[in-house]
């Protein structure tokens, strides 16, 4: 929400832009929530969060000094349900780790997450972050297309030298 300074109650759906035309999803395209009574055959609004994860730290790109510490951190969120891991792979995906996860904060606070980096070899290294979250939903490997770009919740990731 940004800069709500009142609340009006409709008996009827807003008719404005945003509401009408633009927070609006393919129908069926995603596993959320649904909307019925303003649903239309094409889309339906926009009705919660996708499990999702960003890396914070390292930036990518960043450079790493060899055999000094390093450490991954990030957040991670979803709908309300709350995050029960987050899985990192350094190894192109092949295996993943569980990150520490920092405190709750509650059912729709961000999550925090770590993980120390091994920094003992040079070289690129590709580090790729996953949640899922408490109802068993998990970021998808591929983004589900919509022309508005909305729910873009596939697994990051960073890569950086390590020198």
């Amino acid at each position: 929400m940004k800069h709500l300074t009142d609340i009006h109650v409709q008996p009827t759906a807003f008719d404005g832009f945003w509401m009408k035309s633009a927070y609006r999803i393919p129908t069926g395209a995603f596993p959320t929530a649904r909307f019925a009574s303003q649903e239309t055959p094409e889309t339906t609004p926009i009705t919660e969060m996708l499990v999702n994860s960003v890396i914070v730290t390292p930036a990518p790109a960043a450079r790493l000094r060899r055999s000094e510490p390093a450490q991954l951190a990030g957040k991670a969120w979803d709908a309300g349900s709350g995050i029960a891991v987050v899985e990192v792979s350094v190894d192109g995906r092949q295996s993943w780790r569980e990150a520490t996860l920092g405190p709750d904060q509650g059912r729709f606070a961000w999550r925090e997450f770590q993980l120390p980096l091994d920094t003992s070899k040079s070289g690129p290294l590709e580090v790729t972050v996953r949640a899922r979250s408490r109802n068993g939903a998990t970021q998808p490997e591929k983004l589900t297309f919509n022309a508005a770009g909305y729910h873009d919740n596939r697994v990051q990731t960073v890569r950086v030298e390590v020198s």
